[in-house]
C-alpha cells in the first residue's frame, strides 16, 4: 500500500471519529492548500489534515511521543484580569505556570495511555533518531479557560456556560530525518450549556482531560487503521 493511500486512510479515519465526537468543532474557513511543504487533504468533516507525498508509513513499527506543549491564547491573562477589581482574584504568573504544568502533564498522560493500547505500533522512548520510529509531536494552542481556578482568591463560585476551548496541532514526524510528514489540526470547545453552571478546577480539568483523551484515541485509531 503506497503512502498516498495510507495517509488518506488516516485522514479519513480521523475525520470520521472527530465528526461523531460529542465535543463540538468550531467551523472555520479552509486554510491554504499547502503549509510547510504539506498538502491539505480535502475533507469537510475534519478541520485540517496535511500530508507530505513521498514518505512510506509501512516501514514504521514504533511510536515515540514527545512531551506535549500547552499555551494559552494570546492576551488570555490580560483579558482575565481586565474585569477583576479585587487584587486577590487576579490571575498571576504563578497561576498561569501552575495551570499550564497541570495541563501539560495531563496531555502527556492521555496520549501515552492511548498508544499503550495500540495494536499496530510499539510505544518507545528513544533519545536517538531511528528509521523505524514515527514521532508524534502534540501541542495544545490557544487554550482559553473561561473560569480558571486561582489559589489565594478565597472562597468564590464562578458560573459559566462553557469551561473553555483549545486547538490541537499535532505533527507526525519521520524518526530518521526529523521531517514532518503529516499534520493534524482541530479545535474543540466544551459544549455550551443553556444556563450558567458552577465552574471550578475539577470541572476544568475533567473537560480538558476528556478532549485530550478523545484526540489521543482518535489519532491512535487512525494510525492503526492506516497500517492495515
Amino acid at each position: 500500500m503506497n503512502l498516498t493511500i495510507k495517509l488518506e486512510a488516516l485522514a479519513a479515519t480521523l475525520a470520521i471519529v472527530l465528526f461523531v465526537s460529542a465535543c463540538s468543532n468550531v467551523n472555520t474557513a479552509s486554510t491554504a492548500a499547502q503549509v510547510d511543504g504539506l498538502t491539505l487533504v480535502p475533507d469537510t468533516q475534519f478541520k485540517e489534515f496535511y500530508r507530505k507525498s513521498g514518505a512510506d508509513l509501512s516501514s514504521y513499527s514504533q511510536i515515540e511521543i514527545e512531551r506535549c506543549k500547552v499555551n494559552f491564547r494570546k492576551n488570555w491573562q490580560r483579558d482575565q484580569n481586565s474585569h477583576r477589581t479585587d487584587l486577590s482574584s487576579r490571575v498571576t504568573e504563578s497561576d498561569v505556570t501552575r495551570i499550564l504544568d497541570r495541563m501539560t502533564d495531563s496531555c502527556n498522560d492521555k496520549f501515552h495511555e492511548a498508544f499503550e493500547q495500540s495494536t499496530a505500533y510499539k510505544l518507545v522512548n528513544s533519545s536517538k533518531l531511528e528509521d523505524s520510529v514515527l514521532i508524534l509531536r502534540p501541542s495544545i494552542i490557544d487554550l482559553d479557560v473561561h473560569a480558571p481556578d486561582l489559589r489565594g482568591a478565597g472562597f468564590t463560585r464562578t458560573f459559566t456556560r462553557s469551561t473553555g476551548e483549545m486547538t490541537l496541532s499535532l505533527d507526525i514526524v519521520d524518526g530518521a530525518t526529523g521531517e514532518v510528514i503529516a499534520r493534524a489540526i482541530d479545535r474543540r470547545r466544551d459544549t455550551e450549556n443553556h444556563q450558567l453552571e458552577p465552574t471550578a478546577s475539577v470541572s476544568n480539568q475533567a473537560d480538558f482531560d476528556r478532549s485530550i483523551r478523545r484526540w489521543a484515541k482518535q489519532l491512535r485509531d487512525g494510525l492503526d487503521q492506516a497500517t492495515l
